[in-house]
């Protein structure tokens, strides 16, 4: 006799599904209203995004969960230190999972990196040096990560409205 089996456990887990903090509710055909779930992929990129929206120390439960923002304005240091103190708590807090293997790239919407996958309108030296101006007049810098799984895939995340 056969033993039954369940659904099949994703590596990556799943998680019932948030927009903008919200929990989401959908209708499937006839069926009654229902949460809605992610899985794999999504499941682990929204669970990287709520730790990183996360205060630091914040979930008195397991206080080393979080990113930890108040920190980036706590010293008057340079550009550079503010972005290197956001990519090691960027670090930090993403390797944290258990799902992430290894981070295999960040960098910010200032880095020759983002201009390299970004040509376009931004080909030229003249637009590369303007959109760092309005970038760094901002304060606010875009983040992109791509991460390996322990599943083996990748998983790419942008993280938006980092302050330094």
């Amino acid at each position: 006799m056969a033993a039954a089996r369940g659904p099949a456990v994703d590596p990556l887990g799943h998680s019932l599904r948030f927009e903008k903090g919200d929990l989401v509710v959908e209708r499937r055909g006839t069926a009654p209203i229902a949460l809605a779930a992610v899985r794999g992929e999504r499941a682990l990129a929204q669970a990287l995004r709520l730790t990183l929206e996360t205060q630091l120390g914040s979930d008195i439960l397991n206080t080393g969960y979080g990113f930890d923002s108040i920190g980036i304005g706590a010293h008057a240091y340079g550009l550079e230190t503010r972005k290197e103190f956001v990519k090691l708590q960027l670090v930090r807090a993403i390797a944290g999972d258990r799902r992430v293997k290894e981070i295999r790239e960040l960098f910010f919407d200032d880095d020759d990196r983002f201009f390299e996958l970004n040509g376009g309108e931004l080909g030229s030296e003249e637009a590369r040096e303007a959109h760092r101006r309005r970038v760094h007049a901002s304060r606010r810098f875009e983040a992109t990560v791509q991460i390996e799984t322990r599943s083996g895939s990748l998983v790419t995340i942008d993280v938006g409205g980092i302050g330094v």
